[in-house]
């Protein structure tokens, strides 16, 4: 039962890097000259981000006693969530939200819906507004492909692709400058081997801010464990790069709200809008069998393996693990025109996914 919710705001210090699939390594099998970093965080990362300030003024430098025996930790779950693995529980807290970007006046930023007519006009300002196809009329009429029947935009161009950016929701407008990329040269040794390569690290919009939600049942919530986050500082990425942490624990209704009616009112009918990333393995072994559920698709997939933290290991060898298997998960900002087959919906609800912020998705309409 969720009876708390506070509001997360992570700002980086400086120029970050948050590793993806893509491992950067030397060697006669895989050598990568140029490695860039992840925009943004992955929702497993928020999620490791609160269990770590829950619980991180029980840690001793010098101590071998196992962490899940310490009240905080038990709040927050002796183990890394796990997307492969829902048997695992996270003591009081329920779940968290999708990523979010929000500016120093709390108005928050959500990847741009792939719907997004880029012919679209820009305005006498310089501002791009969010100009979705409209379903009613600017798609065509249901055409036969290997697929089954499909509706495309006719102003869709392939060879263009997606707008990308942030989308203001309570206005729609578009930002593409949120983010920047700040490259920087390093040097590989090992023996008598060097060699140059460069890391592309990322750095966001001086005045904005990463934020979450976090939400949690007090009722599971441990006596006499003090405030739920104390931590100001946390070191996130390669490098350890700083990340300064504010808190809202008395979120306000009008400022820090979750924005899915107002993104409602954006979106065209039957669109199904994906505010975070989709993981599918629970539903389809082929992303691409998903697909073939709706009369247009315009997303995008990435590769993900994750890392798990499990403190009751002392040893550092057991303590952090990979994935056992990469796994496909459909981007946040992706679109899927679903006037058809909607209860398949409905089966992203009830997801473990859900518990660190994948699978939440906005549908004119219905939210789940």
């Amino acid at each position: 039962m969720i009876n708390k919710v506070i509001f997360i705001k992570l700002t980086p210090l400086e120029p970050y890097f948050l590793g993806g699939e893509r491992v950067f390594e030397i060697g006669e099998q895989n050598t990568h000259y140029y490695i860039r970093s992840l925009d943004v965080p992955t929702q497993t990362t928020l999620f490791g981000v609160l269990r770590f300030m829950m619980m991180s003024d029980t840690r001793k430098k010098s101590s071998n006693e196992k962490y899940a025996d310490k009240p905080r930790l038990n709040n927050a779950g002796s183990t890394s969530f796990n997307l492969l693995d829902n048997s695992k529980s996270f003591g009081c807290i329920e779940k968290i939200s999708p990523l979010y970007i929000v500016d120093n006046d709390n108005k928050l930023y959500i990847p741009t819906p792939s719907d997004h007519n880029s012919n679209s006009n820009v305005g006498d300002d310089g501002k791009i507004i969010y100009t979705p196809f409209k379903t009613d009329s600017d798609y065509y009429k249901e055409v036969e492909t290997t697929d089954g029947l499909k509706k495309f935009p006719e102003d869709y161009n392939a060879k263009r692709g997606n707008i990308g950016g942030w989308m203001r929701v309570d206005n729609g407008e578009i930002c593409m400058d949120l983010l920047k990329s700040v490259p920087r040269v390093g040097i590989y040794k090992k023996g008598d081997i060097e060699a140059f390569f460069k890391r592309e690290y990322k750095m966001l919009k001086k005045g904005f801010s990463f934020g979450f939600f976090a939400y949690f049942d007090e009722n599971k919530r441990g006596a006499q464990t003090g405030e739920y986050i104390k931590q100001k500082i946390v070191y996130l990425g390669q490098g350890k790069s700083p990340f300064s942490v504010d808190t809202y624990g008395d979120v306000d209704e009008n400022i820090f709200s979750e924005p899915t009616d107002k993104t409602k009112e954006l979106l065209q009918p039957h669109i199904l809008y994906a505010q975070s990333d989709l993981y599918l393995n629970e539903i389809y072994e082929n992303v691409r069998d998903f697909y073939k559920n709706f009369c247009f698709v315009n997303a995008e997939t990435k590769d993900f393996r994750g890392f798990v933290t499990d403190f009751t290991k002392t040893d550092i060898k057991n303590r952090f693990k990979r994935y056992s298997m990469t796994i496909k998960l459909i981007k946040a900002g992706s679109i899927f025109y679903a006037k058809k087959n909607t209860d398949l919906i409905k089966k992203f609800d009830t997801s473990h996914a859900k518990i660190a912020g994948f699978n939440n998705i906005i549908f004119k309409g219905e939210n789940l």
